[in-house]
């Protein structure tokens, strides 16, 4: 047989292998091919057998070669970034989709599947961006078109989703992601009763736990707990019972309302505790921990055992403990603290933490952050830079947990549990001999395996230990090393909607920390001062601002129409408004953390009234750092009177302003703070067991 027989005879024998779906045969033939020089389109088969196969990363090394060979070949190249793709390189596949692109302009599936990477990577603008080329192309593709919504959606751009959604659902009404993508749009432009309804009205059903998060969104409490029994009850699966029980609207009616949701706890504990279960991934059906409770400011502790408890006994996937050992004693030449966080980025705990990752003295410690996503943002690239080693973890508790525990920390340090789900989750694994949470998130974890809470001593009320289900640490000063910030951009008065007639009093908090105890404070002062306005900042969600308004038009009618929602602010636009407001508020339950630093960079006075727990004593203790404590109340009457003061007593004012700034000094770039934290993480490492 001649050389060309041979090699004929091959080819005959992979597309019959090929054609038979026998995709291990055919690359072995086609492997054979190669070594014989063959050209382009073998290296191309060869790729699509291994990819079929279920061996992407070998098939892009064919797909590689093929495109080599054939650099003008369109098709190699789709399919090296579709194996690109396959084999998790997004970033790989995004770049040979775009090149293809540069070549092929009109290539649909090139675009489409550009949009799915996009999407993929946490890119939602771009994605929607190559499915408006690809609906250019075939505007009647249904996946596209339920794609497209769906970027728009996680892009933000709500009424967008909402048209693009719509229109894709005329064409597919039983498409139910469309419907998500139509109720989730609804809610997040403030319209939160029309979304859930959207959901109860499709006719594919409701989806249940869509609908109960839109109910709550709505200040439908009973109806989403109502939802959620069907759930439970229609199954007898304990996700939702755990569902009902975190279930919890973002911001509370009145103090009906909370006496309900106080009551309504322990008894839907004991449901669950006597049916039992077992849930396989409690990240997976879309649990986490309890936030909104700390908010009303009430002893959480032995709630937050509970919690933690109950997941524990309902998923044995948490209870995992590292092999790696630990010396008491020998203490390394340099231990080994890692950061885990999702929020090591703009962000408050981003800021609140940056200068400890950077500034740990390396010649005793190295310092390893983790974190489930690249570092886009200046901050989160800052951190990144200055760890000795960023990590990306798996976005999954397992694979999160494996990737740690790889690395054999000594110290592990979590900013912020509590915040959300999955590093509250991998809390409950033993990965390192110590490990603590801190207080970016100002509340006991109630989880047996974090050994100590990292707060400030300024903070904390007398004898705070019995809050916490973990041993307190404190550091001195404003237990933070934080830069002191600066505005890049500073806006006039008129540029933040100040109106000139008025005495502003600002409350720069999120909205879901003003409890209904605080509209009295808000209406104490309003009535004191008829040139007062209240200026609050719209929600994070729409509805947060339309649930607030209807409370204060319900239970301070007299004074509502003063105070006023701006938009959301820009960074620099927010810190020239706490600059140029004549009075700043905190919330009491839970007070700020980073606004108050914020305040006292600006030079500007804050009235507080410290609540019992640490959460809601943090300003008044950043202020007792900077020596200005004429503005920390101890009544609600002290609180209206000190508010009312600093707007109309100018002197006053001024006089208070001058020393906060004399005071700044002591919040910032604080290195006592580091070498307190050094000295602890040494003492609880030699003391761990």
């Amino acid at each position: 047989m001649t050389a060309d027989q041979g090699q004929d005879d091959l080819l005959i024998r992979a597309d019959a292998a090929m054609k038979a779906a026998d995709w291990t045969a055919a690359a072995g033939y086609l492997r054979q091919l190669q070594t014989t020089g063959a050209g382009a389109a073998i290296d191309n088969a060869l790729g699509i057998c291994l990819a079929q196969g279920g061996d992407p990363v070998s098939a892009v090394r064919a797909f590689a070669i093929a495109s080599h060979k054939a650099p003008d070949n369109v098709e190699f190249r789709f399919n090296l970034a579709t194996a690109q793709k396959a084999s998790g390189d997004l970033a790989a596949a995004r770049a040979t989709f775009r090149a293809l692109l540069a070549a092929a302009p009109e290539h649909l599936n090139a675009w489409f599947n550009l949009g799915n990477t996009c999407l993929q990577l946490g890119l939602p603008d771009a994605a929607a961006d190559a499915y408006e080329q690809a609906f250019r192309l075939r505007p009647d593709w249904a996946e596209l078109c339920r794609n497209r919504a769906i970027a728009l959606r996680e892009a933000g751009r709500y009424e967008e989703a909402l048209v693009s959604a719509r229109a894709a659902f005329t064409d597919n009404p039983g498409d139910m992601a469309l419907v998500r993508v139509i109720a989730i749009s609804l809610d997040r432009l403030g319209r939160s009763d029309e979304a859930a309804d959207t959901l109860t009205a499709s006719p594919e059903g409701t989806d249940l736990d869509l609908f109960a998060e839109l109910s709550l969104n709505a200040g439908r409490t009973g109806q989403a707990t109502a939802a959620l029994e069907q759930g439970y009850r229609s199954t007898g699966n304990s996700v939702w019972a755990v569902r009902k029980l975190l279930a919890h609207p973002p911001i509370v009616s009145g103090t009906d309302e909370l006496s309900d949701l106080r009551s309504r706890f322990p008894v839907d504990m004991e449901v669950i505790r006597t049916a039992g279960g077992d849930i396989p991934d409690p990240l997976a059906a879309g649990l986490g921990p309890a936030f909104y409770p700390g908010y009303r400011g009430e002893d959480e502790r032995e709630r937050q055992i509970a919690l933690s408890g109950l997941y524990r006994s309902l998923c044995p996937c948490l209870n995992h403990v590292s092999v790696n050992p630990h010396r008491p004693g020998s203490r390394p030449e340099k231990l080994k603290v890692c950061f885990i966080s999702r929020h090591l980025v703009s962000h408050t705990i981003g800021q609140l933490q940056r200068g400890f990752t950077a500034g740990l003295d390396r010649r005793r410690f190295e310092v390893h952050v983790v974190g489930f996503a690249a570092p886009k943002d200046p901050v989160a690239q800052q951190i990144a830079g200055s760890a000795d080693h960023f990590h990306i973890a798996p976005p999954d508790i397992a694979g999160a947990c494996h990737a740690v525990e790889n690395l054999q920390p000594d110290i592990i340090v979590y900013p912020d549990i509590g915040m959300e789900p999955l590093t509250y989750f991998m809390a409950h694994a033993r990965l390192a001999p110590v490990q603590c949470a801190a207080w970016g998130h100002p509340l006991t974890t109630g989880i047996d395996s974090i050994d100590y809470f990292i707060s400030g001593a300024e903070f904390e009320a007398d004898d705070p230990a019995g809050h916490y289900s973990e041993k307190l640490f404190c550091l001195s000063g404003p237990a933070t090393v934080y830069q002191r910030p600066v505005i890049q951009q500073d806006f006039s008065p008129e540029e933040l909607g100040l109106d000139p007639a008025r005495r502003s009093y600002f409350c720069g908090q999120s909205l879901f920390k003003m409890q209904p105890d605080f509209d009295a404070l808000l209406a104490g002062i309003l009535r004191a001062d008829e040139q007062g306005e209240i200026l609050l900042v719209e929600g994070g969600h729409a509805s947060w601002s339309r649930l607030l308004r209807e409370r204060f038009v319900r239970d301070i009618p007299d004074v509502a129409a003063r105070i006023r929602f701006l938009p959301r602010l820009g960074y620099d636009a927010f810190l020239s408004l706490t600059g140029k407001a004549d009075v700043l508020l905190d919330t009491t339950q839970w007070s700020g953390g980073n606004t108050a630093l914020e305040s006292i960079a600006l030079g500007q006075p804050m009235v507080m009234l410290p609540g019992r727990f640490m959460r809601g004593r943090i300003s008044a203790g950043m202020y007792r750092v900077c020596g200005v404590t004429e503005t920390i109340c101890d009544t609600p009457e002290a609180y209206i009177r000190t508010a009312v003061r600093l707007a109309s007593d100018r002197d006053w004012r001024s006089e208070i302003q001058s020393r906060v700034r004399k005071g700044a000094g002591r919040l910032f770039e604080a290195a006592e703070c580091l070498r307190e934290l050094e000295r602890f993480f040494d003492d609880a490492y030699e003391s761990a067991s």
